[in-house]
């Protein structure tokens, strides 16, 4: 799945769930969903198919809620993008 694939199903998604993806990160990364070990630790299986932590989806639906308020019209390219540049810059 892509990230912007997954970006489109974010609001379908557990908020306990982390999002991990394929640097470097765009529309078209591989990105997968895993929740955390019960010891707050970034599970084995995203490592081995080389995702790296994204996101917990918690914090992704807090970045878009802003965001939607912004830009109400914003397609689902526009909210990957802005949580692309967020994860870079303010995570």
């Amino acid at each position: 799945m892509t990230l912007l694939t997954l970006v489109g199903k974010v609001d379908k998604l557990e908020e306990e769930d982390v999002i991990f993806a394929r640097e470097k990160w765009t529309l078209e990364s591989d990105a997968a969903v895993f929740r955390l070990t019960e010891d707050y630790m970034v599970p084995e299986e995203p490592k081995r198919i080389g995702l790296k932590y994204f996101l917990e989806v918690h914090i992704a639906l807090d970045v878009l809620e802003g965001f939607i308020l912004e830009k109400p019209d914003a397609a689902t390219r526009q909210k990957c993008e802005r949580l692309i540049e967020y994860s870079i810059h303010d995570a």
